[in-house]
């Protein structure tokens, strides 16, 4: 016999506002997301009980069932919006609607309510434990979903958050500019009467317009590439930060700028042709042409036994960005933290209780890290 959850017990309706509210909380109805079995257990329960597996069924749809232990690969997930309609009907002794998605905000509120209780204590002392995975700080509430996370910092006094402008351009750009002179102690070059050290490294002295370009108006940019391309400017923003993190714009299903597409190859086939992109792509190549030589080398073996010097990959640009990243946010960190300024971190941006001085901030980070920021402010 199917099982069915008898709606009118009370643990029932418990467990399924516990499920409910993190599932709307965390889980996007759009775009697929790794999640472990781990983490659902943990707020659906485990799959061998009836009801947690009835509300996986309602709640949850899976979009890609490949999962490996090994290579710790998830399966993903988007939010199935009638199974919330449905469960939410039933919770308020409703009948059930007709169309998916009828009370957005009740809905939402269901996912804010699950988020000021699952991190209650943190959020009302406004301080946050971090685990450091891969040179990026992470905390569970960083999946919650943009719009619930707003209401519960503007509800919970963290309304000012801040951004770093294109932090990823522009971190990687100083970074090149940045790059101390080296010179082989042995090898020399050039004509035999005017013979100099071979040069191995040193900083990119060079004007890059599409970099500074974009950096000096990145909306227009984005805005631009998203009408032509036929995306969001959400997207282009992610393909641009892609292409800086040395992505590549390919029909290869492996390539992030591919997966970013969901393999639209008509949109791939335009980014080639782009003229900004065409620009820019040369001016990210000239630009990591000097920042190569800093990346560890890796090597492999060939099939015929030979040693080769592996190209650069882009996980190491991007382990690259990371750590600049985090050098940048414990400087931002350390000065809230000396103005007495609670807050809670994001990759390369943070929400806190007071407004900051952004001119002494700037001044904070640069003489601390050598790198200067600008940022962009919301008040929540």
């Amino acid at each position: 016999m199917k099982y069915q959850p008898n709606f009118a017990d009370p643990r029932v309706k418990k467990r399924i506002k516990q499920a409910l509210g993190f599932a709307v909380a965390c889980i996007s109805p759009t775009k697929e997301h790794s999640w472990s079995t781990r983490y659902i257990d943990r707020h659906f329960g485990v799959s061998s009980n009836p009801l947690s597996r009835y509300l996986r069924q309602t709640l949850l749809t899976c979009t890609d069932q490949h999962y490996s232990v090994l290579s710790k690969t998830s399966k993903k997930y988007i939010l199935n919006l009638q199974g919330v309609n449905f469960l939410e009907s039933k919770l308020n002794d409703l009948q059930i609607h007709t169309v998916s998605y009828p009370c957005v905000l009740q809905v939402q509120e269901r996912g804010v309510e699950w988020t000021k209780e699952e991190f209650k204590q943190e959020l009302n002392n406004k301080v946050f434990k971090y685990t450091n995975k891969s040179n990026r700080n992470w905390h569970p509430l960083q999946r919650v979903k943009r719009d619930i996370k707003r209401i519960v910092f503007r509800d919970t006094g963290l309304r000012y958050q801040y951004d770093i402008q294109c932090c990823a351009p522009r971190l990687l750009l100083q970074y090149s500019q940045q790059i101390p002179e080296q010179l082989d102690p042995v090898a020399v070059v050039g004509p035999q009467n005017a013979k100099r050290p071979k040069w191995i490294q040193g900083p990119m002295d060079l004007w890059l317009p599409h970099i500074q370009a974009y950096l000096a108006d990145r909306t227009t940019h984005r805005t631009a590439l998203a009408e032509n391309a036929e995306i969001t400017p959400d997207l282009a923003k992610e393909i641009i930060n892609a292409l800086f993190a040395g992505a590549g714009v390919a029909k290869n299903e492996n390539t992030d700028i591919y997966e970013l597409l969901q393999g639209d190859i008509a949109k791939i086939e335009y980014l080639k042709v782009d003229p900004f992109i065409t620009g820019l792509r040369h001016d990210i190549k000239i630009m990591w042409e000097y920042i190569k030589p800093m990346l560890q080398k890796r090597t492999h073996v060939t099939k015929t036994g030979q040693v080769r010097t592996s190209k650069k990959t882009s996980k190491q640009k991007w382990g690259l960005y990371f750590q600049l990243e985090m050098i940048v946010l414990n400087a931002i960190t350390d000065y809230l933290t000396e103005t007495n300024n609670r807050f809670f971190t994001e990759h390369d941006g943070w929400c806190c209780e007071h407004e900051v001085d952004q001119i002494a901030l700037r001044d904070f980070v640069r003489n601390k890290t050598g790198y200067n920021i600008e940022l962009d402010l919301e008040i929540l």
